[in-house]
């Protein structure tokens, strides 16, 4: 997924009530996902359906920035949405964790040398 403007994505997120504090410092715009996230795991079949009514019924959101996953509130998840939609800002609708390793390990493999180096010092 190709970077997304960070300022404006912050904007959009300040004014659908999330902390700017919320975005790492460091963020490139790189990952972004919004998605709601109705899985239910447990130590039993009986468990894992409750918890997932229980998050289905909330209408929680997940906002997924690679390094970084922020539970949201329906009526958060729902505002940053829209206006990323109205404001044509590309985001995945799902977990962003393969994307984010992927990135990170095509980065470490381009600058392995370096890495080498930095590490016998």
């Amino acid at each position: 997924m190709p970077a997304v403007d960070v300022e404006e994505v912050i904007r959009l997120a300040v004014a659908s009530g999330i902390s700017r504090d919320a975005f790492p410092s460091d963020w490139e715009g790189h990952e972004l996902a919004l998605y709601q996230d109705f899985t239910g795991r447990g130590t039993s079949e009986e468990l894992a359906r409750r918890l997932h009514e229980e998050k289905r019924s909330r209408g929680d959101w997940i906002l997924d920035l690679g390094s970084k996953a922020l539970l949201l509130s329906k009526a958060q998840g729902d505002a940053l949405g829209e206006k990323l939609k109205k404001a044509s800002i590309p985001y995945s609708t799902g977990d962003m964790s393969v994307p984010y390793s992927k990135r990170i390990n095509r980065v470490t493999r381009d600058h392995q040398e370096i890495l080498r180096k930095l590490a016998k010092r």
